[in-house]
């Protein structure tokens, strides 16, 4: 009984993780490396000013991979706690699972690390952050992968221009 018990929640970890993993593969993630076109449209009142709030936000999100484009609405979140707080566009945290397009269901919730601030300076840290993600990739198969993104961001109440940052999305480390 005692084993039962144990067992099914592994069951039910492997069965997610699993589903993850082949939404993952469907839009093919994290296997290619150019990188993805994606454009949001929600509060950037909201994203960009008031960066300590960790409430969700409705957005619409629209991304081109390769030959498609996948659109659907997700609720996002300004994440960390330095970055946060510091960062002009703050890191972010997107949760796939409340989307209305079934593709991006099955996704979870995938972090999103952005251009913290103007100029080639931060933007040169980013792309060194993500290839020490690139080189923990080929050094261990128990590391997280990440995937360019050029990130667009449009406010849906139209007060303000929108902001185009790179970015890259980091793999749920549960997978």
């Amino acid at each position: 009984m005692r084993k039962l018990i144990l067992g099914i929640p592994m069951l039910a970890f492997m069965y997610f993780a699993q589903g993850q993993s082949k939404a993952y593969d469907r839009l093919d993630m994290f296997e290619k490396e150019d990188p993805l076109e994606i454009s949001l449209k929600t509060d950037m009142k909201d994203i960009l000013g008031k960066k300590s709030n960790q409430r969700l936000l409705f957005s619409e999100f629209s991304m081109k991979n390769a030959d498609s484009v996948v659109k659907g609405e997700v609720n996002i979140r300004a994440r960390g706690k330095f970055r946060r707080n510091y960062c002009e566009v703050p890191p972010l945290k997107f949760d796939f699972d409340t989307s209305s397009n079934k593709t991006l269901r099955g996704l979870g919730s995938i972090d999103m690390t952005v251009q913290c601030k103007g100029g080639k300076d931060y933007e040169q840290w980013l792309y060194k952050e993500y290839t020490a993600y690139r080189i923990y990739n080929v050094i261990t198969d128990r590391s997280q992968h990440v995937r360019l993104v050029k990130l667009t961001l449009e406010d849906s109440e139209g007060k303000r221009k929108p902001v185009q940052v790179p970015g890259f999305f980091i793999e749920d480390f549960d997978v």
